[in-house]
C-alpha cells in the first residue's frame, strides 16, 4: 500500500529505535525508502549511552522470493547526470544491477541464483565491499583477437630499443599493422551491435563511433612519422629514453635481488632477457597524441576543439610509463623545433 511506513520497532528491548519510511508506486514497480531512526533522548549523565554503532538494516520478502529489481534513475536525474553518459554506463555494466542505494551507508544485495537481475534481499553495510575483477590490457596473443588480428599484431614493433633505431618511414611501416588490427577489431564490434536494441543499441553505436575516431587519430599519428622527420627523430629519442629507463630499472632490481652482482654482470643478465617492449595500449596512447604535440596549431590544442586524453582504467601498471613516453617526445620535439610562435624551444615543456 502506498504511503508512510512505521514507526516499526525491530527490537522490543529498544523501543525508541524505530524504522520509518515511505512506499511509492511507480509505473513498473514499488519504490520503498527505509530509515532506521534513533529516537532515544540523551541522558543527563552520559550521552554516549544512546549512540548506535554498526547497525544493519535488511529487507526481504516474507517468502524470500526475488522481489527486488534494478533501481532506475528518474528522467530528471538522467538529464542532470548526462543522459548519453548514463546510457553508455548502462551498456557497459548491463550485468551489474543496482538494487538499492544507501543514504550515507553502503548497501549489499543477494542476487537470485537463477536471475542476476533480481535479488532476494538487500541490506546496509557499515564497511562496503565489492569484488573488482582484474583488468588485463590485451596483448598481441590475446585470445579475444581473431587469427588475422593476431597475425597483424605479431608484425607490430613494440620493442623500445628497435623503435629507437628506426627512421620515420620504417617506424610507420613497423607500426601500421597496429592500426590495421584495431580497425578490423572495431569491425567485429560493429557486428555485435545487431544484438542490442533500443537505448542499448544507441549507446553501442555511439561507443563504436567514438572508437572509430580514436582509430583515425591512431593512423594519423603513425603516418606522421613518415612525413615529418622532426617528429620521427623525437619519437626515436622518446623510445631510446624509455628503453634506457627500463634497462636501468631492471638492473637495479637485479642487483637488489642479488647484492653480489656488479653493474656489468647485471647489465649482461638483463640483456640476455630483454623486457623493454611497449604494451599495445601504451604505444597506441603515445601515437594518438603525436600530431597535436608536434603541431602547436593543431585543432586538438585549440580552445574550442581541444582534446585531452587520459588513461583511467586499471591497467595493472603502465599508465605512468605511457605518460612518460609522451613527456620524452614533447621534450625532444620542442628542442628540435626551436622557437615556435615566439616560444623558446628551451623552455619548460612539461609541468
Amino acid at each position: 500500500m502506498e504511503g508512510d511506513i512505521g514507526p516499526l520497532v525491530p527490537d522490543p528491548l529498544q523501543p525508541e529505535v524505530v524504522i520509518r519510511g515511505r512506499c511509492r508506486a511507480t509505473p513498473n514497480c514499488w519504490l520503498i525508502t527505509l530509515f532506521l531512526v534513533n529516537e532515544q533522548m540523551p541522558t543527563a549523565t552520559n550521552i554516549d549511552e544512546r549512540w548506535l554503532f554498526q547497525i544493519e538494516l535488511s529487507a526481504a520478502a516474507a517468502d524470500r522470493s526475488a522481489v527486488f529489481v534494478g533501481r532506475q534513475l528518474a528522467p530528471a536525474q538522467r538529464v542532470s547526470h548526462g543522459d548519453s553518459e548514463l546510457r553508455h554506463l548502462d551498456l557497459l555494466y548491463r550485468e551489474k544491477v543496482e538494487f538499492a542505494v544507501g543514504h550515507g551507508i553502503a548497501v549489499h544485495a543477494d542476487p537470485a541464483l537463477d536471475d542476476p537481475h533480481r535479488a532476494t534481499a538487500v541490506r546496509t553495510a557499515v564497511i562496503p565491499r565489492s569484488e573488482v575483477a582484474k583488468v588485463e590490457a590485451p596483448g598481441p596473443d590475446d585470445t579475444a583477437l581473431d587469427a588475422i588480428e593476431r597475425e597483424l599484431m605479431g608484425r607490430v614493433a613494440f620493442d623500445m630499443e628497435a623503435l629507437s633505431k628506426l627512421d620515420g618511414p620504417a617506424a610507420t611501416a613497423a607500426l601500421r599493422p597496429l592500426a590495421d588490427a584495431y580497425d578490423r577489431w572495431l569491425g567485429r564490434q560493429e557486428d555485435r551491435v545487431a544484438g542490442f536494441s533500443g537505448e542499448e543499441a544507441e549507446a553501442a553505436l555511439a561507443a563504436v563511433d567514438t572508437a572509430r575516431g580514436i582509430a583515425g587519430r591512431l593512423r594519423v599519428g603513425i603516418e606522421l612519422l613518415a612525413s615529418d622527420p622532426v617528429a620521427a627523430e623525437a619519437f626515436a629519442f622518446a623510445n631510446h629514453t624509455m628503453w634506457q629507463q627500463r634497462v636501468h630499472t631492471l638492473v637495479g632490481l637485479a642487483r637488489r635481488d642479488d647484492p653480489t652482482l656488479n653493474l656489468v654482470d647485471a647489465e649482461a643478465l638483463i640483456a640476455s632477457k630483454p623486457n623493454w617492449s611497449w604494451r599495445p595500449f601504451q604505444i597506441a596512447f603515445v601515437l594518438v597524441n603525436l600530431p597535436s604535440l608536434a603541431d602547436p596549431t593543431h585543432a586538438e590544442r585549440q580552445l574550442d576543439t581541444g582534446t585531452a586524453d587520459l588513461l583511467f582504467f586499471p591497467t595493472g601498471g603502465g599508465k605512468t610509463e605511457a605518460y612518460l613516453g609522451l613527456t620524452a617526445f614533447t621534450l625532444a620535439i620542442r628542442r628540435l623545433q626551436g622557437d615556435v610562435a615566439g616560444h623558446s624551444g628551451e623552455a619548460a615543456s612539461v609541468c
